[in-house]
């Protein structure tokens, strides 16, 4: 698997850090975790053809990290119409009550009756077949208004888990869930132990309990980049710190 970190920030956008956005990728098999604002526009930087997506997984309904699916939906329809290209179906994975928001967004932001892009929404804890990929979600706590969930991705014995957004606050079943990963994509955007988000010393300490085997630190904001990277330094055989472009083997 190949994963390219496409937004490594938060909910402000910066030059060097746009929002969640992440692609994983194993042959021909292109799963996008996160969509958040911006993300369109990454997915053109690198030349990736938004045609060629075979799934999105959203972990929670942040517009850092939801936004950008619906306007990735109209444009695939669009193209579809000038091109005279047939609707390919694309499956959506996230949290309890997706569709259900996804419509309301369409109410205001594509009212028009008659067009629809092809969509399976799948929602909650599932396994479920990705192309060349398998992938389960689990439960996340982030905020208490809304659920979330991560993603584990697996291939030839190798396992990616994306968290999202998720507070210091997670129980066992959660740590069952990320245990031995070979890799772990985990927010650290907190500066203090919050209910909301995650440190990087919170972060370490879990891949450790976890038994971890790398661990890749994003959602930070480049004013905080420092102090993180300052927590990775006392592991460096363990962490690093996302930035936008970046991609990193599994």
């Amino acid at each position: 698997m190949r994963l390219t970190i496409l937004g490594s920030g938060g909910m402000m956008p910066t030059k060097n850090r746009y929002p969640a956005a992440y692609l994983v990728e194993e042959g021909d098999t292109k799963l996008l975790l996160d969509c958040g604002h911006l993300t369109l526009a990454r997915l053109i930087e690198r030349d990736i053809n938004m045609h060629d997506i075979t799934a999105v997984g959203i972990t929670h309904f942040h517009a850092d990290h939801f936004s950008n699916l619906l306007p990735l939906m109209q444009a695939l329809w669009v193209d579809d119409m000038i091109l005279q290209k047939e609707h390919k179906r694309l499956t959506v994975f996230g949290p309890s009550t997706l569709e259900e928001r996804f419509n309301k967004l369409r109410e205001v932001m594509w009212p028009e009756p008659n067009e629809s892009y092809g969509v399976e929404f799948v929602e909650g804890i599932v396994n479920r077949k990705v192309g060349s990929l398998v992938l389960d979600t689990f439960d996340v706590q982030h905020v208490p208004w809304f659920s979330s969930v991560g993603y584990k991705v697996s291939t030839g014995g190798l396992s990616l888990v994306y968290t999202g957004d998720l507070s210091g606050e997670q129980g066992k079943e959660f740590e069952d869930n990320v245990r031995g990963a070979d890799l772990l994509l985990i927010e650290a955007g907190a500066v203090q132990p919050s209910k909301t988000h995650l440190t990087a010393e919170q972060a370490a300490q879990l891949a450790q309990r976890c038994s971890i085997k790398r661990v890749v630190l994003t959602h930070v904001r480049d004013d905080q980049a420092a102090r993180v990277k300052a927590v990775i330094a006392k592991y460096p055989d363990l962490m690093t710190l996302a930035e936008d472009g970046m991609m990193v083997d599994v």
